[in-house]
């Protein structure tokens, strides 16, 4: 069962609710294993591989809830302190904007994740989804590549 489908959890996941027609998509943000170039060609049922899908974990640092441009919503409640900085996220969309606006000041749209136990077997990061947000780039590292690292869909 996915991790970051609503399928992989007891009781109900959020979502955002999204301006229809008001989203840069980042196609590349996450990738498939099945896609055209990945690294392998197998079935899920091989049983033997990570499924996982591969996306640039980036650092952020929390806001206040309350605030305009900031808002996480976790799947299984608010994390502990201490697992609260181990957190990241993958940026997969920005609000789109008619006017000049500096990235700082975009509202990004974000998967969070949180860092698994255990790497995979070939010693790439794995990660799990534990909820979605928004928030203005300037609460995002965007500046370097980030880490990357696969989103765990087992």
């Amino acid at each position: 069962m996915p991790s970051w489908s609503w399928m992989g959890y007891k009781g109900a996941i959020d979502y955002l609710d999204l301006p229809l027609g008001g989203v840069d998509w980042l196609p590349d943000a996450i990738l498939s294993p099945w896609a055209e170039g990945g690294t392998d060609s197998w079935h899920t049922g091989d049983g033997k591989k990570v499924v996982a899908l591969s996306a640039t974990a980036r650092v952020f640092r929390s806001g206040k809830q309350d605030e305009q441009n900031f808002g996480t919503f976790y799947d299984r409640g608010e994390p502990l302190k201490e697992e609260e900085k181990n957190l990241r996220c993958v940026v997969v969309g920005k609000r789109m904007t008619k006017v000049k606006t500096p990235i700082a000041e975009i509202t990004h749209y974000v998967l969070l994740i949180a860092p698994k136990k255990s790497d995979s077997p070939r010693g790439e990061k794995l990660y799990e989804r534990v909820g979605v947000g928004y928030m203005a780039g300037k609460f995002i590292d965007l500046v370097g590549n980030g880490a990357s690292g696969l989103v765990n869909v087992q």
